[in-house]
């Protein structure tokens, strides 16, 4: 268990959502939302809001992410693009897995 920022527990086996993989892609590699946004192609105050769950990324800034992920996020991220664009996502997915 850990805590969030509220001081409320957090199961291990959340299920996650795009916000919160965002976030944790970003914290693993130990970068600032400030680096992050610019190895996205973003300003920092878009990322803030990709973590808030405020904003939506486009198809090609979840793939960016993708590149960046690790183990269960990077199958949480394929099975997001696969939802967006189709099966042959899955395909082109796996060669990065």
């Amino acid at each position: 268990m850990s805590r969030d920022n509220a001081g409320q527990e957090q199961d291990a086996t959340m299920p996650m959502d795009l916000a919160s993989v965002i976030r944790s892609v970003r914290e693993r590699r130990r970068m600032t939302m400030t680096a992050f946004a610019h190895a996205l192609g973003v300003a920092q105050s878009v990322v803030s809001r990709y973590e808030s769950g405020e904003r939506t990324p486009r198809w090609r800034t979840v793939v960016k992410v993708f590149l960046m992920a690790e183990g269960a996020e990077k199958d949480f991220l394929l099975s997001t693009l696969s939802a967006i664009r189709g099966s042959h996502v899955t395909e082109i997915g796996r060669a990065h897995v």
